[in-house]
């Protein structure tokens, strides 16, 4: 990613082309069908109440998703490795000089692009592939287009099972909220 835009302005690209398309994808192809925010559901008198249970069982499963995937990786990169240059640029990208720049990395690499990322392949896509062909092609097929968006063939196969856990998470708390 270093190659197209450095880390300070990634907040820039994640922006121009993650979040805007989508938003304004939804907005004008199904602005009656924008769905309440995760993990909020339907309360008395049309407003939303915060639901516990959707966000534990989510915030536990991604912590193991997390650390199995992190358990892989090293193996993965035995038998295939990421050439030098780009292990290089990666950890260029990830060296701080300060308490300042460890909280900024948190918003530019993980918080941010997560936010925009999930708008756009959670929010558009996956919403739009599933009322043309149902959760069941929906959801891998986001996960691919998800893998490929992250422009790393060394580490494609665990974006895209990060794009699947994604996914049925969203479907999940979707059928959790339409309930």
């Amino acid at each position: 990613l270093n190659y197209f835009c450095p880390v300070g302005e990634l907040w820039i690209y994640q922006i121009l082309f993650f979040l805007i398309p989508a938003l304004t994808a939804i907005f004008l192809f199904f602005p009656d069908k924008i769905p309440p925010i995760p993990p909020f559901s339907k309360g008395g008198k049309g407003g939303f109440t915060l639901c516990a249970k959707p966000i534990l069982t989510v915030t536990g499963l991604s912590i193991l998703v997390s650390i199995s995937l992190n358990l892989l990786i090293p193996l993965w990169d035995h038998f295939f490795p990421i050439p030098e240059e780009v292990r290089e640029q990666i950890q260029e990208m990830l060296q701080t000089q300060s308490a300042f720049d460890n909280v900024r990395l948190v918003f530019t690499i993980g918080l941010f692009p997560a936010l925009c990322e999930e708008t756009l392949f959670r929010g558009f896509l996956q919403n739009n592939l599933k009322h043309q062909w149902g959760s069941r092609w929906a959801i891998p097929v986001t996960a691919i287009v998800f893998g490929l968006s992250h422009l790393n063939p060394w580490l494609f196969p665990f974006y895209v099972v990060l794009g699947i856990f994604l996914g049925w998470a969203k479907a999940a708390s979707d059928k959790k909220i339409s309930k």
